[in-house]
């Protein structure tokens, strides 16, 4: 079973009323969408692979902006990507739910002596 998304090209350049989520390039190739999203100004990409199940659910991971860490996956019933609102809506769930809690930062310039 291979997924189809007829309309993925609308999600292009979509953006929420007012929320920090927007949907930018969308990139469909031979096995796999990838859409980059962007969510409190923090960037992510999302893959929905096109290749399912017998019980048509295709794999859907969230990876960084620059698409080398992997912060989890799911599997989504592909009649569940028909709708705009639904997608973006999925879309944000995913990043909720699998986004990186905290962030660490080196920082050199902290003195723990008292003198």
């Amino acid at each position: 079973m291979s997924l189809t998304i007829k309309n993925y090209k609308k999600l292009e350049s979509w953006s929420h009323h007012y929320k920090e989520f927007m949907i930018g390039d969308v990139i469909e190739t031979e096995t796999e969408y990838s859409f980059r999203v962007a969510y409190n100004a923090a960037p992510y990409t999302i893959k929905i692979f096109r290749q399912g199940t017998m019980t048509n659910e295709y794999e859907m991971v969230l990876r960084d902006g620059a698409d080398i860490i992997q912060y989890g996956r799911e599997w989504i019933v592909g009649r569940k990507l028909k709708s705009l609102e639904l997608t973006a809506l999925i879309f944000e769930a995913l990043i909720v739910k699998f986004k990186p809690k905290a962030q660490t930062q080196m920082n050199n310039n902290i003195n723990y002596f008292p003198f």
